[in-house]
């Protein structure tokens, strides 16, 4: 059979070809952004409380913060955390570039008004539905719901919603500009308005108009940046096997793991947007009384817990993850911060206005992170965990 040109051409018009990319990514750490040790110490914990109380794990929030009258969106999101990693977006017909925030444990988007103009972008459109991004600091991110055409890495998920702020309450470093969610759309109570609507997420989005061809991300969190790759995996980033293990987090949109902690069984629930390890104060507490030399850290205004020892004495943890590997947080990541008096604060923190289910689940944030390399895929019950592969 003969094919002219032009029918050829038709022909690979109807096709849709489905891709996927590897990239960089960018580290900013509390050093270059100027925060000191002590507001890093603040912040770690408005964070993972603000995200606990409404909803983002395991959808057991206070629901007197979760306004659903009206159209309005209450969006839980990242606060001003020291820690981040970023990617390159481009958004909207003239391809401004946005420097997100990358965050697995958050679904939606959310782009800063002083980043981005739907005025200049012919493919902008206002939903009209109005969206309230509230922290427990007592900011927030008003704002209303726009979709355009987001980009990163090269693939493009058209009209994607996002909310749009004139507020800056997800961080404090003007350099960036908005926050990329990676979770699953629709397991969040945090985000109302996307999820009546059917507005999905960037990878979803993505999975949806055959951009890619299932809704898969492979994060590799660095110190110094590290790799994301979406709809593939990148085996340059890992050693050992890729290990397969039921996804325990797959019905709150995460990505999370059954192991064991210095010889105690948790539930990991991974959250690129939190810095450390956090869970119940009891568990919390209990865990650092079993470490020598600690001293703690209580907060009776804020119900926080946390634990400090000598800088050149620091504890031994273990991570076995599913049975099937172990990985030991090196020094550098159990120091937050030096508090002075060669003290220094480790990166675990409880909470007493969290629900008890905190006592098994804790959520683990860079400083497990960055020892892993994670394939999240939705849809399946199952992920993908393995050891980084060492510089």
């Amino acid at each position: 059979m003969q094919f002219t040109l032009k029918a050829l051409l038709g022909l690979l018009a109807t096709v849709s070809l489905a891709s996927a990319v590897s990239f960089d990514m960018e580290y900013v750490g509390p050093e270059k952004r100027g925060i000191s040790g002590e507001e890093l110490h603040k912040l770690h914990g408005e964070q993972f409380q603000a995200r606990v109380a409404k909803g983002v794990y395991l959808g057991v929030g206070n629901e007197t913060n979760i306004d659903k009258r009206g159209k309005s969106a209450n969006v839980d999101l990242d606060d001003k955390s020291g820690h981040a990693w970023l990617v390159k977006a481009k958004v909207g017909s003239e391809g401004e570039e946005v420097r997100m925030m990358l965050d697995s444990g958050y679904e939606h988007a959310l782009i800063a008004a002083d980043s981005y103009s739907p005025k200049k972008s012919s493919t902008s459109e206002n939903t009209g539905e109005d969206f309230n991004a509230a922290f427990m600091t007592g900011g927030g991110n008003r704002g209303t719901i726009y979709k355009d055409d987001v980009s990163v890495g090269g693939l493009k998920a058209s009209g994607l919603a996002f909310g749009y702020t004139k507020e800056r309450d997800f961080s404090n470093d003007q350099n960036i500009g908005g926050m990329l969610g990676m979770a699953l759309s629709g397991h969040q109570e945090s985000a109302p308005a996307f999820a009546r609507h059917g507005w999905n997420g960037f990878l979803k989005t993505l999975e949806d108009q055959g951009v890619i061809d299932e809704a898969k991300y492979q994060m590799t969190l660095k110190s110094d940046g590290g790799k994301l790759a979406i709809g593939e995996v990148d085996d340059s980033q890992y050693e050992g096997d890729l290990e397969t293990v039921p996804n325990t987090g797959l019905q709150y949109g995460h990505c999370g793991f059954q192991g064991t902690l210095n010889g105690k069984k948790h539930n990991f629930l991974l959250d690129s947007g939190t810095t450390g390890i956090g869970g119940s104060y009891n568990s919390i507490k209990k865990f650092l009384q079993g470490i020598s030399g600690v001293e703690l850290v209580e907060n009776e205004k804020d119900g926080s817990v946390s634990g400090k020892i000598d800088c050149d004495k620091l504890p031994d943890v273990k991570i076995t993850v599913a049975d099937k590997f172990d990985i030991k947080i090196p020094e550098d990541s159990l120091k937050l911060y030096e508090m002075g008096g060669g003290k220094c604060l480790l990166p675990f923190f409880g909470y007493t206005n969290i629900p008890m289910s905190y006592d098994y689940n804790w959520i683990a944030g860079g400083t497990i992170m960055k020892q892993v390399s994670v394939v999240c895929t939705f849809g399946s019950n199952k992920m993908q965990i393995a050891k980084q592969k060492s510089d």
